[in-house]
């Protein structure tokens, strides 16, 4: 109905943001933000239990890392997502959501999200209570050598840009 709005939280989507903004012009986004550690930790365990297959969303810019170590591998699936979703954000349509502030505190943020598309014509509104909080994982850099490994390789892809270009035009 359009009447309603379509809510998708399909992580594929991801790589197609640019296309989904031509196909639906009026549509609104919303960029559920995670910690990339967090979300690498996430990631390499369940591959591990997955017999080492690939999880979740491979963006294409991974191929070049297929030889690399899991560590690795993981790092640029993480890093090349949050890549291709930043450069297709757009301010005007997109708002911006913390996964761990969604978590910390629902009620504060889902009021953010209606506050943001009621701005931009919609009219929703907050009609259920929800738990004051929801319990994540939290991962630091020295948690144990997983988080240690997956943090190096993050900085490493973050803060290597040309190396990163090479390998996506491979």
């Amino acid at each position: 109905s359009r009447d309603f709005p379509f809510i998708s939280g399909y992580i594929g989507h991801s790589l197609f943001v640019k296309q989904l903004r031509e196909i639906f012009p009026s549509a609104l986004f919303i960029r559920l933000r995670r910690d990339p550690l967090i979300t690498a930790y996430s990631i390499l365990k369940l591959r591990r239990n997955k017999s080492n297959s690939h999880f979740s969303v491979l963006p294409k810019e991974c191929l070049a890392f297929a030889s690399s170590s899991i560590h690795r591998q993981v790092a640029a699936q993480v890093y090349f997502l949050n890549k291709r979703i930043d450069e297709a954000y757009d301010p005007e349509r997109t708002l911006s959501v913390s996964y761990e502030g969604l978590c910390a505190d629902p009620e504060k943020e889902l009021k953010r999200i209606i506050s943001f598309c009621n701005y931009k014509g919609m009219s929703l509104d907050l009609k259920n209570n929800f738990p004051t909080l929801f319990d994540f994982n939290q991962v630091q850099p020295d948690f144990d050598l997983d988080s240690k490994q997956l943090y190096t390789e993050l900085k490493f892809m973050s803060s290597n840009a040309e190396y990163i270009e090479q390998t996506e035009s491979l």
